[in-house]
């Protein structure tokens, strides 16, 4: 197993490749990866998904994130894609980042800490998010992992999300499209 994470990219797996082989689909230059960062490797989203014109409640409180899908007049995927997080540890088979947030990144104080070891049983990532400021924070993360062409990946599945035209979900589930059952 090899990996490459880049720290300065949202601490970002941008290659994992088994026996030279690559996992994750990779950018061809730093461009594409500018141009379109949920697209390739492994990034870290936080918040996750779409939010409908860039603005959520929590606890009573307005919040606003800023529209970085114009088409569809979202906000997609969080910014944490472009932070620069700093590498705390690294070595031959592990790697620590963090990454201090004081609103710029996310509108609530936290502190972000990532920490990726790799071995001959694969790739492993542990993610810790902690609350600095002094209330309550909404915490939703994910990783849009984009696999190779050619990568096979079982999943089983039951459900789906319904979008409307916007992408967002609408709370309904549907069943599996004749693509996905395939």
């Amino acid at each position: 197993w090899q990996a490459e994470i880049l720290p300065e990219r949202g601490a970002r797996v941008s290659k994992l490749r088994l026996e030279g082989i690559p996992i994750l689909r990779e950018a061809s230059c730093p461009a594409d990866l500018a141009a379109d960062p949920a697209l390739y490797g492994i990034p870290f989203l936080f918040p996750p998904n779409r939010t409908a014109d860039g603005k959520f409640r929590f606890e009573g409180i307005e919040y606003s994130l800023p529209i970085n899908e114009p088409l569809r007049h979202n906000h997609i995927h969080g910014l944490f894609v472009y932070a620069p997080f700093t590498v705390q540890k690294a070595d031959d088979c592990q790697l620590g980042v963090a990454i201090e947030n004081e609103g710029e990144w996310f509108p609530f104080p936290c502190r972000v800490e990532i920490f990726d070891t790799i071995s001959q049983c694969g790739f492993r990532r542990e993610t810790k998010v902690v609350n600095t400021g002094s209330r309550r924070m909404p915490v939703e993360i994910a990783f849009h992992t984009t696999f190779a062409s050619g990568a096979r990946v079982q999943v089983p599945l039951g459900l789906r999300w319904e979008t409307d035209l916007r992408y967002l979900p609408t709370g309904r589930m549907l069943s599996l499209s004749p693509l996905e059952e395939q």
